[in-house]
């Protein structure tokens, strides 16, 4: 008899961008090419909470973001191994939804500074934000970087108000971004992770 294939694993997945739908008409892990072709169920859904528990852990594994709740939400950089912590942000306004760049140099968020959920990139330390999204009056979700380090694919109601996901284009360099819809279906799709 032929072997049963063998299991998917995350390594098999990289470059992937997994993420929730409900195309279906129940909730449902899907991965798909970072282009946006080849939208499939993942049978094995417990692959999407490893991608998504290994998001705020640093590169080298030393550091983890965590939000902290003391009237606000806070992002905090804590080391995993002990020692000295460090508060992220500050401000008046929720910052939530943190991930880590691959290459250790970046960290993206989500905010309600702006009213609504925006996404911002900063240094690790929090001395530079850059706004990423702009829109009025719709929020913007849920950051992943790609494996360079170069894009995030995250999650936005504007447009028709259903949740897809789009792509940014980082030029941090310059401190500006290119935005552009990933999928554009006629049901939600959001929570994406771009698989390391």
């Amino acid at each position: 008899p032929t072997p049963a294939p063998a299991p998917l694993t995350l390594a098999d997945l990289r470059g992937k961008i997994l993420f929730r739908t409900d195309r279906a008409g129940y909730v449902q892990i899907y991965v798909m090419e970072p282009d946006g072709r080849h939208a499939r169920p993942l049978a094995d859904e417990t692959l999407y909470l490893q991608a998504l528990e290994r998001e705020a852990v640093s590169p080298d594994g030393q550091k983890k973001l965590v939000v902290r709740v003391d009237g606000n939400a806070d992002i905090w950089n804590v080391p995993l191994g002990g020692g000295s912590e460090w508060r992220v942000t500050y401000n008046a306004a929720d910052d939530y939804d943190p991930v880590w760049s691959p290459t250790g140099d970046w960290i993206a968020f989500t905010s309600d500074r702006s009213g609504g959920g925006d996404i911002y990139v900063s240094n690790p330390l929090g001395f530079f934000d850059l706004r990423i999204t702009t829109n009025e009056n719709t929020f913007d979700k849920h950051p992943s970087f790609s494996p360079d380090g170069r894009r995030l694919v995250y999650w936005s109601n504007a447009g028709r108000g259903l949740r897809q996901l789009w792509l940014a284009e980082l030029n941090l360099d310059a401190g500006s971004a290119t935005l552009h819809p990933l999928t554009n279906t006629p049901y939600n799709n959001w929570d994406p992770v771009w698989v390391k």
